[in-house]
């Protein structure tokens, strides 16, 4: 059984390695298609599998989307996942521009919300960024007419 060091200075025992929970194998259930676990509801399944249902109103997906939405973002043709962020984070919730509208930007590209253009333009860091604007898809899920 894995163990590692706890906070304190104490055992921990890794839960992958957990027999009782995961069977004498060691692996944790893999998810589901669309993230969800195997264990999960239909109900659960059917929303994670839908990219419109997955836009919650004022969820991080939501904020974003709307932002690539933004005449701002049409504007110059799309929009950076940092850039994204800072105009999100002018209506809401605190989103963190170099790891959350990251993670988020990548599933709503891979979910066909957003689109990449071919170009790249620089973030605050100088790093370049692929610039990224909404498909009709997104535009739907930010409508609520995504079904």
């Amino acid at each position: 059984m894995g163990h590692g060091v706890g906070f304190g200075g104490g055992v921990m025992t890794t839960l992958t390695n957990h027999p009782q929970l995961f069977g004498d194998s060691g692996d944790a259930p893999s998810p589901a298609p669309g993230g969800v676990r195997r264990t999960d509801p239909q109900t659960s399944r059917d929303v994670a599998n839908d990219p419109a249902l997955r836009v919650a109103w004022q969820s991080e997906r939501h904020r974003l989307l709307v932002a690539f939405d933004s005449d701002e973002a049409v504007s110059v043709d799309g929009l950076t996942d940092e850039r994204a962020a800072g105009i999100a984070n002018r209506t809401g919730k605190y989103i963190d521009p170099t790891h959350e509208s990251t993670r988020r930007c990548s599933e709503m590209l891979k979910d066909g919300l957003l689109e990449l253009t071919g170009e790249r333009r620089p973030k605050k860091s100088g790093r370049a960024s692929r610039v990224k604007r909404i498909t009709p898809a997104g535009r739907a899920a930010v409508r609520g007419d995504g079904r």
